[in-house]
């Protein structure tokens, strides 16, 4: 996992290393997508707040998206919902 942290550091980081593996998929742009969920902490002066990631990479024929959703473990629950009506609403526009 990573780790920055330095005796009198302001932000620290730390993964937490049971998280790596927890795969997800999510409908996004019509198929469904692989994704991964990281756990990790940020401390901030002294602070430390747990929080949660999920990660999806999106690959189209040109382009590719990473679609990364962060919220602090406490507003999950709270959060989630709205993360969803994101992803449901990417629509692709051609260019003309």
């Amino acid at each position: 996992g990573m780790k920055r942290s330095d005796a009198g550091a302001l932000l620290t980081v730390q993964q937490d290393g049971q998280s790596d593996d927890a795969k997800l998929s999510k409908d996004i742009l019509g198929a469904t997508r692989e994704g991964r969920r990281l756990k990790y902490t940020i401390g901030v002066g002294g602070v430390n707040v747990a929080h949660t990631v999920d990660i999806y990479l999106v690959e189209l024929a040109d382009i590719s998206i990473v679609v990364y959703c962060q919220a602090p473990d406490s507003d999950v629950a709270k959060v989630s919902p709205a993360f969803d009506a994101v992803l449901s609403s990417l629509k692709r526009i051609e260019a003309k």
